[in-house]
C-alpha cells in the first residue's frame, strides 16, 4: 500500500471525560464514561 492510501484509511481518536454525574452510576471514577457500555 502506498503513502497516500495508508493515509486515506487513518483515524483520530480522543477519549475525553471522566468520571461525570450525568451518566451515574455507569460512569463513575473507577469506571469513566469512555470505558462505559
Amino acid at each position: 500500500m502506498d503513502e497516500t492510501k495508508i493515509k486515506e484509511h487513518l483515524f483520530l481518536l480522543v477519549l475525553c471525560g471522566g468520571g461525570g454525574t450525568r451518566l451515574w452510576p455507569r460512569s463513575r471514577n473507577a469506571h469513566p464514561k469512555q470505558f462505559a457500555k
